[in-house]
């Protein structure tokens, strides 16, 4: 398990800020597939699409309140 996990796992309340793109809890597969690939476009898209679905994967899995600011 990785640190942002464990973090989230023991965590009553998550507040997150960003001005331009939506937190990770949010995004739908698509949009984090492509901002992932984005931001690495040597990756394989199959391994793309596995990051892309674990990170959407977390709202799912989360127990704590969740808060999000973002622009419109």
């Amino acid at each position: 398990m990785n640190v942002v996990r464990e973090s989230e796992d023991r965590a009553t309340e998550i507040r997150n800020w960003h001005p331009y793109l939506l937190p990770g809890l949010l995004q739908t597969p698509r949009y984090a597939e492509i901002l992932i690939g984005h931001g690495s476009p040597g990756e394989k898209p199959e391994t793309v699409a596995a990051l892309a679905k674990a990170r959407c994967e977390r709202l799912g899995q989360l127990r704590a309140e969740f808060r999000a600011v973002i622009s419109e």
